[in-house]
Order: C-alpha cells, then structure tokens, then sequence
C-alpha cells in the first residue's frame, strides 16, 4: 500500500479479478452547504403547519364527532374514518423532519412540500369531516 497525492493505492495480486475503486473519498461540490437562516425559517413554517394541522385532527375533530354523536345521529363514514385514525396526523410533522434530516438533496424544498402541502391536504379533509357529521345533523331535524 502506499498513498500518492491523497490517494491510497493498493497493490493487487497479478490474476485477480478484483480491482480497487478508484473514485475519490469527497468530493467538494458534493457536501451540502449548511443551511442559511431563510432555509430555517422554511422549516419552522413548514413544522408549525404541519403540527397545527396534527393538532387541529388531535383536539377539534373527536370533539365535533362527540357533539353529533350525543344528538343520537350516526357520524358519515368520512367522520368516522377521521376520528378512528386522528392519530395519524402526526406523522406529518415527523414527515417534516424526516425530509429535513435524511433528503439527499434540496431538503428545504422536500421539508415545505411535506409540511405545506400535505397540511394543504389534510385540512380540507378535517373540516369537511367535520362539517358533514353537522350537515348530517342539520338534515335530521
């Protein structure tokens, strides 16, 4: 073994199939630069939007269902379904970090489109599940 010009080059047998690689360890261009206070402030939106939303399915939503529930009428399967799985929505904020810790490249950009856009998705789901188990209510009377 010996090094030359920050390379390590190994000497292998005459008859081997097996040869070294020879790309090199880092590459400059390849280390993410560390992330400016623009990126962090994306990310902090990003996660308040994605814990209001978790927050929103955690705390609003059962108690609506509870409302409609103590009139006597049966909650739509869309309210039910929500109320069943509310739990699920804090995976969007640990989606959040995910996409901020382990995405390779752009991380800020994946972090926004998790939070932002799946908060974007998820609110209108809750509160039309919402609102359907009240216009369910308003229909019965």
């Amino acid at each position: 073994m010996a090094a030359a010009g920050g390379r390590l080059i190994v000497a292998t047998p005459p008859g081997t199939p097996y040869s070294p690689p020879s790309a090199q360890l880092s590459d400059p261009s390849d280390v993410a630069a560390p992330p400016s206070v623009a990126d962090k402030l994306w990310l902090v939106f990003a996660m308040m939007a994605a814990l209001a939303t978790a927050l929103v399915a955690q705390f609003v939503v059962p108690s609506s269902a509870s409302v409609a529930a103590n009139f006597g009428s049966e909650l739509p399967l869309v309210t039910r379904l929500v109320v069943k799985f509310h739990a699920a929505a804090w995976l969007l904020p640990a989606g959040v970090a995910f996409a901020w810790y382990r995405w390779p490249r752009r991380r800020v950009f994946a972090a926004c489109i998790v939070g932002l856009g799946g908060s974007m998705l998820a609110i209108p789901l809750l509160v039309f599940a919402t609102y359907l188990a009240i216009f369910g209510l308003a229909g019965s009377v």
